[in-house]
């Protein structure tokens, strides 16, 4: 017999609007001040205690987040003042299924009314044993793909620690295998990078070695159906500059088999929304996901064009901050940046010989490999869970003891 029954909101918890927090009265502290889009900050105090729930009153509205912690909610925030006997982590579940963020009000800025959302009729287990078994089973997914981005985190630490021991402190194996600078190697002075590097390494412009393809086009007739051709876009790399699962679209339209890219290919980001150029210029590595994608006009394609410069150290260059300072001057725009392609050609950077690259890349691509197998099981537990999701809460699937 399904214990589910109709219900409002109000019912099973108490919203409460978040508090006032500048972040010049932030005292460095062990609590996180947490807005609408996640931890803000750290404060030397809390006003809610863990485990709490917050969605987002202004900003991003509507988004649920779980904290197993003490925190301080910030005033973008409504918080979960009394969850009134119920699952904290069944009530987080409940409110990812009610796509709050649809029940936005003002006419400027949207914000998130909790006297609006409290009458509102929900569907909901009652029975405490019951919510923790859903949010157990659920959370559980959860905590897999946590622990895979955490994996995967270590990878891209590990990658960049590893190219930047070669190409930057220049210890890259020797003939000897010894590292090559502190070993002694010969270096030489750029006047134009400002820096030493190996004898026989060439300092040049990108332009020599490289092209670009931008992508397509598309309209929301071509992506509403969510069926079609995956396609990359700008949502697909996030602020750190990887590659983001889960942000594709699929484009039914029309297309030419030139825009397709494949595993291995190389795409730069050529448009930002933020201020801040975070992503401009950076490229991402398509992933294995599928055989083949689109990518949208917000990214272009890297061609190279030459057997000088092997492709994973190319990408590596174009993550490195030297580089990432220097791309963002070639952004403009008012609202949204745009960049001179023109600007990825003319960066002047040290090209090794071409065995020293090979060997590069032959030491990092198992890492990417199996970054790439991470993200399709994260790809694989996320559909899982969101297949999962609406089924446990409305009863479709039951737990057993």
């Amino acid at each position: 017999m399904s214990n589910i029954v109709k219900t409002t909101l109000g019912s099973i918890l108490e919203f409460q609007r978040g508090y006032d927090l500048p972040k010049s009265q932030f005292v460095t502290g062990l609590y996180p001040v947490v807005s609408s889009n996640g931890i803000l900050g750290y404060h030397n105090e809390f006003r809610a205690k863990g485990p709490g729930v917050t969605i987002g009153r202004s900003g991003t509205v509507g988004i649920p987040h779980f904290y197993e912690f003490d925190f301080f909610p910030h005033n973008t925030t409504l918080f979960v003042k009394d969850f009134k006997g119920n699952d904290p982590k069944y009530i987080y579940y409940l409110l990812k299924t009610l796509r709050l963020n649809n029940r936005k009000s003002g006419s400027g800025v949207p914000t998130m009314n909790r006297n609006h959302l409290h009458p509102i009729d929900v569907y909901a287990h009652l029975d405490v044993k019951v919510q923790h078994k859903i949010s157990s089973i659920l959370s559980t997914l959860d905590s897999k793909i946590e622990v895979n981005n955490k994996i995967n985190a270590n990878i891209e630490i590990l990658i960049t620690s590893i190219f930047e021991n070669w190409f930057i402190q220049y210890d890259f194996p020797d003939e000897q295998g010894r590292p090559y600078k502190s070993s002694g190697g010969t270096m030489v002075w750029s006047e134009e990078l400002k820096c030493e590097y190996p004898r026989d390494w060439l300092v040049d412009a990108l332009e020599k070695y490289i092209t670009f393809d931008r992508g397509i086009s598309y309209t929301t007739k071509d992506i509403e159906s969510g069926h079609g051709v995956p396609m990359i876009n700008l949502a697909s790399i996030d602020i750190h500059r990887n590659y983001k699962p889960n942000e594709l679209k699929f484009y039914s339209g029309k297309f030419d088999d030139n825009k397709l890219v494949k595993f291995g290919d190389m795409l730069v980001a050529c448009t930002d929304l933020t201020r801040n150029a975070d992503i401009i210029g950076s490229p991402i590595i398509v992933p294995k996901e599928y055989d083949k994608y689109l990518y949208s006009m917000d990214l272009a394609k890297v061609n190279i064009l030459s057997d000088e410069i092997v492709d994973l150290y190319l990408y590596m260059t174009l993550r490195t901050k030297f580089y990432h300072h220097y791309i963002k001057y070639f952004a403009s725009g008012t609202n949204v940046l745009h960049l001179n392609l023109d600007g990825i050609g003319w960066y002047p950077c040290v090209i090794p010989p071409i065995k020293i690259q090979q060997n590069f890349a032959k030491a990092i691509k198992k890492l990417i490999h199996m970054q790439t197998v991470v993200i399709n099981e994260n790809n694989a537990l996320t559909s899982l869970r969101d297949w999962l999701l609406p089924m446990l809460m409305n009863g479709q699937i039951k737990v057993s003891d």
